[in-house]
């Protein structure tokens, strides 16, 4: 399938997140936007919408998330995080919201030994070239030898936290938590033996985050 530009998919964000909050106010909508309906109503309201945090690399999608969440959501790069944020709560305060939660996804790849790590999560490298979110790209082989072109494995282990070593992992996410998070997720990348990672985790690297606020 064709995908739209960025800035249309942003709009169908907002519009999207526009319907949710008013079906769950018990209103009856129409048309809205890019999205068809008729009389549109939410029989099965529980009361309560659940809480939505959207996700957001740019100004734009944070002022979404600022408009109609209830936090905002993206990766924990260094050098987009704190701009990204202040656009929020600048947003927030335009608004009239109090901010919501700041939320900081981190990949993790851990294996026996160090090279083992790095391979297993080689696959999410092509998950890097800023390109891919925006131009027609779709050859997943393509992509993988796009990326690796142009990212040095050295890059790729600034943008995931990839070693056998526990102790690392847990540097690393106290670095991601010091760069504002109120909740720091993190994802499983370790293709070479994700139970065994997660038991690690569970064992050594999570009791010696105890007391950092890190979920």
């Amino acid at each position: 399938m064709d995908w739209p530009d960025a800035g249309e998919q942003v709009q169908r964000m907002e519009e999207a997140l526009e319907i949710i909050n008013r079906l769950f106010d018990g209103e009856r909508l129409d048309t809205i936007g890019h999205f068809p309906m008729k009389q549109a109503y939410l029989h099965t309201n529980s009361g309560r919408r659940p809480p939505i945090y959207v996700s957001a690399f740019g100004e734009h999608a944070a002022g979404v998330a600022a408009r109609h969440g209830d936090g905002l959501w993206t990766l924990a790069d260094p050098e987009t995080v704190p701009g990204l944020v202040d656009a929020y709560k600048s947003a927030c305060d335009d608004a009239g919201h109090e901010p919501g939660k700041v939320i900081l996804q981190a990949g993790f790849s851990w294996a026996e030994d160090d090279g083992a790590a790095l391979e297993g999560a080689k696959p999410f490298k092509a998950t890097m070239p800023d390109e891919f979110y925006t131009d027609d790209w779709h050859d997943p082989k393509a992509m993988a030898e796009h990326a690796d072109e142009k990212f040095s494995d050295d890059d790729f282990r600034e943008q995931f936290i990839i070693s056998s070593d526990p102790e690392q992992h847990v540097e690393r996410i106290r670095e991601v938590e010091q760069l504002g998070a109120d909740v720091v997720v993190l994802m499983n990348n370790s293709g070479a033996d994700p139970v065994r990672a997660v038991k690690v985790y569970g064992e050594k690297v999570l009791p010696a985050l105890k007391g950092a606020r890190v979920s």
